[in-house]
């Protein structure tokens, strides 16, 4: 599945009236929730551009809220999303949190960064990412992933805080982090700041190794 060419903004103003809103959980940019039940499935997003609010509750992202049955691959190339996105637990700039059903690890999903990718430069004046718990710039709750992005630059160009843990500029909580997490050029824009009560930090609020 490939998803290319695709601008999505709002030209006037940017109120809470025109956002996505979402009451319950699971709310994105693009899909609510991702699943596939191949593990062999790549996913690629191709200049690909969102720009308009998104509210909602638990597992809420720029791009999907939350990834299911992770082992597949998603590939963002030239990918941004620009959002005063605001949710609760797992608030994340692409997406909220993903969930493999490999326990073991033996199949976990893959994101490819490529050219350029970035959340917040569109229009950095008015873009944050706000929660409660696991709140990232780019993810809020990542299990058993790998991130590759030698062939990228990854920019986060917004102010990520959160009411209570696990709050990171780029993953708020990290975990089963035995799996690749390749970054060479990934930037934090130095006028955004990352604020919230415990397991604060530039890359990953919490990471742990299972």
């Amino acid at each position: 599945l490939t998803l290319k060419n695709i601008k999505l903004a709002h030209e006037s103003t940017q109120s809470e009236n025109e956002a996505i809103v979402g009451s319950g959980p699971y709310v994105g940019g693009i899909a609510g929730e991702l699943y596939s039940s191949d593990s062999n499935a790549q996913i690629s997003l191709d200049n690909v551009s969102l720009s308009f609010p998104i509210k909602g509750k638990d597992n809420t992202g720029g791009l999907f809220g939350k990834v299911n049955n992770a082992g597949y691959t998603l590939k963002l190339t030239q990918t941004r999303v620009s959002s005063n996105l605001i949710g609760a637990y797992n608030a994340g700039g692409f997406i909220g949190s993903t969930d493999s059903e490999s326990s073991d690890g033996s199949h976990p999903f893959k994101m490819e960064f490529n050219d350029y990718v970035g959340f917040g430069v569109i229009n950095s004046n008015y873009t944050k990412v706000s929660g409660s718990k696991n709140v990232g710039g780019m993810m809020g709750y990542a299990s058993n992933i790998e991130i590759s992005a030698d062939n990228a630059t990854v920019k986060i160009e917004t102010s990520v805080s959160g009411s209570s843990d696990n709050i990171g500029g780029l993953i708020g909580a990290f975990v089963n982090c035995s799996k690749t997490l390749s970054l060479k050029r990934f930037q934090f824009a130095s006028q955004s700041e990352i604020t919230g009560k415990n397991n604060v930090g530039g890359v990953c609020g919490y990471m742990a190794r299972a």
